[in-house]
């Protein structure tokens, strides 16, 4: 049997309920009778009225749908493709076969300090160091020697190199400094130090360490007050062997 169609089986259901009423023999079941017909003709205008309602619906959310993809589609043309866009902003665009190179790398920072301070200051080799020390002679020590021996807390002199002067806390000048210090340790600033300014001696004679601290400057005039005028350059006087 066909499958019946929502407005044929209103039909039917009305002509089989007419059809059954009339075939009532009783006078009485004319009340009945104008009853069913009145529902059904009730039934049949409901249906057709909210079936316009919602096919009424349908039909405004598929228009939605479809001017939403109109829109769509018309931003899609006016943007382009992905190449024109890349394009426009000025960016190249590979080859399919084509091997793009990675950017190079940033420059290295460099400490220039740092550079500085290394280039200053010597290697240092303990075990050249110890070939070097002499029983009886002021010795150069390393930065981290200071203080292992349980020598007093080294003393610090200030040498001018403007004027070969070496002097004390006080700014006395220091005469005996070659039995102190050892005067070619004058020439061994940085080394072991961990600074180009500086440089670290030990006297076991005499049971001392000193900090000799390194000044370009002239003794005569950063401490005597002379004039530049004043002065001359004073130079280390030369050490011989049979001294």
């Amino acid at each position: 049997m066909a499958e019946l169609t929502p407005e044929e089986g209103v039909e039917e259901l009305a002509e089989e309920i007419v059809g059954r009423v009339f075939s009532a023999k009783a006078v009485g079941f004319g009340g009945l009778f104008l009853s069913l017909v009145s529902g059904a003709v009730g039934f049949v205008v409901a249906e057709r009225k909210y079936r316009r309602q919602y096919e009424a619906i349908a039909e405004n959310e598929i228009s939605e749908m479809r001017m939403h993809f109109a829109r769509k589609e018309l931003a899609r043309e006016d943007k382009g493709s992905l190449e024109e866009i890349v394009k426009e902003k000025g960016y190249e665009v590979p080859a399919a076969n084509e091997v793009v190179a990675p950017p190079p790398p940033e420059p290295e920072q460099k400490n220039v300090f740092e550079e500085h301070a290394n280039t200053a200051v010597d290697a240092w080799s303990y075990s050249e160091e110890a070939k070097k020390r002499t029983a009886g002679v002021p010795y150069v020590i390393h930065y981290d020697e200071l203080g292992e021996t349980g020598y007093d807390e080294a003393t610090t002199f200030t040498y001018y190199a403007g004027d070969d002067v070496l002097c004390d806390e006080r700014d006395n000048i220091v005469d005996d400094r070659n039995v102190l210090i050892n005067d070619d340790n004058l020439d061994r600033f940085g080394h072991g130090s961990n600074s180009p300014h500086i440089v670290y001696v030990r006297n076991d004679d005499i049971a001392a360490e000193f900090e000799l601290i390194k000044s370009d400057k002239s003794y005569a005039e950063e401490v005597a007050g002379f004039k530049h005028s004043d002065t001359y350059p004073r130079r280390r006087r030369p050490k011989f062997d049979d001294e």
